[in-house]
């Protein structure tokens, strides 16, 4: 083997060992949890069995697969290490179905997603204007939520809320915890409007 042969293998295997160290490695992906909550009574709720969650609305910038931090009030971080294992919209769906199924026992909750074509007593609709860490790393979860009686044919009652949670540290797994915690408020909020 030639002296100039040995060298250019040496520089390549030393390219491809620098290549391998820079590889990026697979993200880190979270999923928002279910939390318990308390489950409203029989006579809380009357004549209602079934309860429909509408598709939700979220807003452009929360619904990316990075998780979201405010660097300040007017910029944004969004983690490359660390992303949802799902698109946020469905997983928030199925998240504040799922809490509310905890939190209404003996009562069908659905989403519109879900292919049921069952007509529910009560649906909400809810607009998320805003579900980040804030530059001081408090979770701040805005929404604004409709619900409809399909059997009084009233109007909708609307109501907005703001729900802030401090994670218990800055590592985003926290921050994912944080803001399971606050959905799962919001989702106490729904269960007091069905009252």
């Amino acid at each position: 083997m030639t002296q100039p042969y040995r060298a250019a293998r040496a520089a390549l295997a030393a390219a491809g060992l620098v290549l391998a160290g820079c590889a990026n490695p697979e993200p880190a992906l979270y999923t928002l949890a279910p939390q318990p909550g308390p489950p409203a009574g029989p006579a809380a709720l009357g004549k209602i069995r079934s309860v429909e969650l509408r598709r939700i609305g979220l807003a452009g910038y929360i619904d990316r697969p990075g998780i979201v931090r405010a660097a300040s009030p007017y910029r944004l971080n969004v983690t490359q290490d660390a992303r949802w294992a799902a698109p946020i919209g469905p997983m928030l769906e199925n998240l504040i179905a799922e809490d509310l199924t905890r939190r209404l026992p003996g009562v069908a909750v659905f989403t519109a997603s879900s292919g049921m074509s069952a007509q529910a007593d009560r649906v909400f609709q809810i607009d998320i204007q805003r579900l980040d860490a804030d530059p001081a790393g408090d979770v701040v979860l805005q929404a604004q939520v409709a619900i409809f009686d399909r059997n009084s044919g009233d109007p909708a009652s609307i109501r907005s809320f703001q729900i802030a949670q401090t994670p218990a540290t800055p590592a985003v797994e926290d921050q994912v915890a944080a803001m399971s915690l606050a959905v799962a408020i919001l989702t106490d909020h729904l269960v007091q409007m069905l009252r």
